[in-house]
């Protein structure tokens, strides 16, 4: 691309990043974003787990990895954080009275009565926490090691492409990749969204443009789950930002991201999130629930995570099928 190409790219970039900033509302249907020049739409699921990205840049890894690879459950509990934990009150008091020898009864109940309640108040408002839980155990299942099924060292890195070993960090002076958002007074400062773990692809000769990102969210989103929240949109245009100054990407004419989004109550989504020139097109999966141990999503998104890139004139039309969940 010339100079002017670019140019013209980076302020439609945040012309359209003010766009949505500037919506009143924080849940944005396809048509509330093809207003503002975003082509949006829901896909579906194949029955073997695959997304129905048209064009698809990104094809998951084909085996069911959780299975094949297991780990052993001690290394399990030491590497991976938990989905879930639900900490009760026995469990509390006991902890309590382990780490304060001598505590009198009495006093060691009513610490945990208190405990529980601030961490309960903590933790249910607070989605942003609700997203990283999730993210941070979709990340030990990538990392965790050694797993059962191959020799050595070995983890889910090692059956990915390229772009996992490469993670791109904001410079000073770039656009932040973080929002803060303030609710009475400044005790009550969260993370409105926050993009992290770009992952491109390292090799010096002639690297695909396909990347990998996070993005977590102060939001609530299964309270509209057919439309996309700004904080995911605001997230995606500020990577994009970035990346289309860079060496050696500014170059590209197309940049295909596949973002992994978390958000409150404990419910992600998969985006491909591909930028042509000055053409935004944002296809997203339906919104799942990790609340549930047993159906959480977990087996599909580290098969996204791990997956193939697809280059451009490979990329194919899958027919529908219908839509299951996928666990």
């Amino acid at each position: 691309m010339d100079s002017n190409a670019k140019a013209q790219r980076d302020q439609r970039l945040t012309q359209l990043y003010d766009e949505v900033d500037d919506y009143e509302s924080v849940f944005l249907s396809p048509k509330d974003l093809q207003a503002c020049g975003i082509q949006a739409s829901q896909v579906d699921i194949t029955e073997d787990g695959t997304l129905l990205f048209n064009p698809c840049y990104f094809r998951p890894h084909p085996e069911r990895v959780l299975e094949k690879y297991p780990l052993d459950p001690l290394k399990q509990a030491t590497y991976i954080p938990y989905l879930n934990f639900r900490l009760d009150l026995d469990t509390l008091f006991e902890r309590i009275k382990k780490g304060s020898p001598g505590i009198k009864h009495e006093d060691a109940v009513e610490l945990t009565n208190h405990e529980f309640r601030l961490k309960t108040e903590m933790f249910a408002g607070n989605w942003s926490r609700h997203a990283h839980a999730t993210e941070r155990h979709i990340m030990g299942q990538i990392t965790a090691h050694p797993r059962k099924g191959r020799p050595g060292l070995f983890s889910f890195f090692d059956l990915g492409s390229p772009r996992m070993y490469w993670r791109t960090k904001p410079r000073r002076g770039e656009w932040p990749l973080i929002n803060y958002l303030v609710e009475d007074g400044p005790q009550r400062r969260y993370r409105q969204w926050e993009a992290f773990d770009l992952r491109e692809d390292s090799r010096k000769k002639s690297p695909q443009p396909h990347a990998t990102l996070t993005t977590v969210a102060h939001v609530a989103a299964d309270d509209a789950d057919h439309c996309l929240t700004s904080s995911e949109v605001k997230a995606i245009l500020a990577t994009l930002v970035i990346r289309t100054s860079r060496d050696p990407f500014q170059d590209y004419r197309t940049h295909p991201i596949l973002v992994f989004s978390y958000t409150g109550r404990k419910h992600g989504r998969i985006i491909q999130a591909t930028l042509d020139d000055q053409s935004l097109n944002l296809q997203y999966s339906q919104l799942w629930s990790f609340e549930d141990d047993d159906t959480a999503p977990v087996e599909l998104f580290v098969r996204y995570m791990i997956s193939e890139s697809v280059e451009p004139e490979r990329s194919t039309i899958v027919e529908p099928m219908a839509r299951l969940n996928i666990t």
